[in-house]
């Protein structure tokens, strides 16, 4: 199984450099090992910099992460994106999550897992009362 955590970060990643040496593992998936060791898998921060998969301010911050066959699914509540990373570190778009009827405040996404009928599952968090709610992506 691929396992993996996310190192939040909660802005452009242009900005992690003002943090010093360990602003560079903001917004990052990482693998930590039994041992306790751990390395990168892939920078999702820096991901959002290129294609911005939603098209609005570049801010990324790689929240809920699930270990897929062969791939992480992340969560990334900044970027307002569900992405998908390979084993070797590709990432790719899975889904973007504009704001939502009635609500005029960018989604969160939050939380990701997958269901017993092969769907994926995102917890939206919304950013004010009340405005969370469960997504379906279809496989």
């Amino acid at each position: 199984m691929l396992r993996g955590l996310t190192v939040g970060f909660g802005g452009d990643p242009a900005l992690r450099a003002g943090f010093g040496s360990a602003g560079s593992q903001f917004g990052t998936l990482v693998h930590v090992a039994a041992s306790g060791h751990w390395e990168t898998i892939a920078d999702v921060s820096a991901y959002e910099a290129t294609p911005n998969p939603d098209g609005f301010l570049v801010d990324s911050n790689p929240y809920g992460v699930f270990a897929a066959p062969g791939a992480r699914i992340v969560a990334d509540a900044g970027a307002n994106a569900l992405l998908q990373v390979k084993a070797n570190g590709d990432v790719s778009t899975l889904a973007v999550f504009p704001a939502g009827p009635g609500r005029s405040t960018d989604s969160v996404a939050t939380a990701v897992a997958i269901g017993p009928d092969g769907a994926i599952y995102v917890s939206n968090g919304g950013i004010s009362i009340g405005t969370g709610e469960v997504l379906k992506i279809e496989p």
